[in-house]
Order: C-alpha cells, then sequence, then structure tokens
C-alpha cells in the first residue's frame, strides 16, 4: 500500500508517461478539510470499457507490463481514498488523455500524510514528458485565489521546463539540489514558515 498521497500522485504521472503523455499536469488543493489532488494528461486515453476495467484490480492490457496479471494503482489510490472518506473520479477519451482527480479526508484517521510535494516533483521531472505542478494552500472560492489567515496568497505553479532552463538542466547533483532548495521554499512560503 502506499505510505503517502504523493506515491498516488507518482504512480498515476508514471501510468500517463506509459501511455505516451508528453504534457501532464499535477495539482494539489488543500481546505481544512480536504485534499484533493488532479492530474492530467494527453496521453492515449481509455475507452469507457478500459477506464471501466481500471477500478478492477484483476485486469491489465498485457502490453504495458508484459506478463502481468494485475494492475492495482488505481485500485489501490480507490480503497484508499474511500476508506479515508474520500473520492476518485476518472474521466478519459480514447486519443486525447485522461484525468485522475482524487480526495481525501484531512480528518479522517486512514487518510496518509500528502507526503514530499518537492521530492515528488522531481522524481516526477526525471520522467520524459512536459510537466507542472500547482499547489494551493486554502482556497477562496469567492476571491478565486488561495488565501491564509494573514491574507496572503498562498499558491505555486512550476514547470519542469522552467526549473530546467533556469538550472541549466537537471542532470547534475548541483542542479537537483537547487531544484529541491527552490521547490521546497516555495513549499515553505505556501505554509507560512518563511520568516
Amino acid at each position: 500500500m502506499h505510505a503517502e498521497i504523493c506515491d498516488f500522485i507518482l504512480d498515476i504521472v508514471q501510468n500517463a508517461v506509459e501511455a505516451g503523455a508528453s504534457l501532464i499536469e499535477v495539482a494539489f488543493t488543500e481546505t481544512e478539510s480536504t485534499i484533493t489532488c488532479q492530474v492530467q494528461d494527453n496521453g492515449k486515453g481509455m475507452t469507457a470499457e478500459e477506464l471501466s476495467s481500471a477500478r478492477d484490480p484483476f485486469y491489465t492490457d498485457g502490453i504495458k507490463h508484459a506478463g502481468r496479471k494485475i494492475g492495482m494503482g488505481i485500485p489501490f489510490l480507490v480503497q484508499a481514498a474511500e476508506s479515508a472518506g474520500g473520492s476518485v473520479n476518472i474521466e478519459s477519451e480514447k486519443g486525447k488523455g485522461s484525468e485522475c482527480r482524487f480526495s481525501f479526508d484531512r480528518k479522517n484517521l486512514d487518510t496518509p500524510p500528502l507526503g514530499d510535494v518537492p521530492g515528488t516533483f522531481l522524481t516526477a521531472c526525471s520522467l520524459s514528458c512536459s510537466l507542472s505542478c500547482l499547489h494551493v494552500g486554502e482556497y477562496d472560492l469567492i476571491l478565486n485565489r488561495s488565501l491564509s489567515a494573514d491574507g496572503r496568497d498562498r499558491s505555486y505553479v512550476v514547470t519542469r521546463n522552467e526549473l530546467a532552463e533556469a538550472l541549466d538542466g537537471l542532470e547534475t547533483a548541483g542542479s537537483l539540489s537547487l531544484a529541491r532548495m527552490y521547490l521546497t521554499s516555495l513549499e515553505d512560503s505556501l505554509r507560512g514558515m518563511e520568516e
């Protein structure tokens, strides 16, 4: 079973890459009561029948992982979210991509921790795709922006391409270390931990 919500994100991002996605958008939205995650891709998508089968742990297409008789990623996500008072919704269209949106009830004892968002984004950056990540703290639907108790904006967007351009690539230990420090500072700012 996955230990953190970010583990589910990485699993879905990897599925999207294996489905031929060249663009993947990840969004986290946190409120006092829920953590909602959304992964949208432009991969090959699924038919209605394939989409229905994706929730079945004893189904695999036999192509992506030859010889594997089961596919546990989505079923684990559904089990974890529903047992923690959350939900999972997957929409897909053949040839156009997929969107997986899931939520967890933050107050439920079975909800796993969010996890290491900077580490998750950097790990996903190692995959061959264009990737963006949006993380939103407390969200004010009336003002249509993320706010904290002190009224400051609590959201950020970062893309793999911007990081790679700013750091002249993401292939060296030094550039990855700088990227992690930058992403950690964004997370700290989002949570109001900066001085």
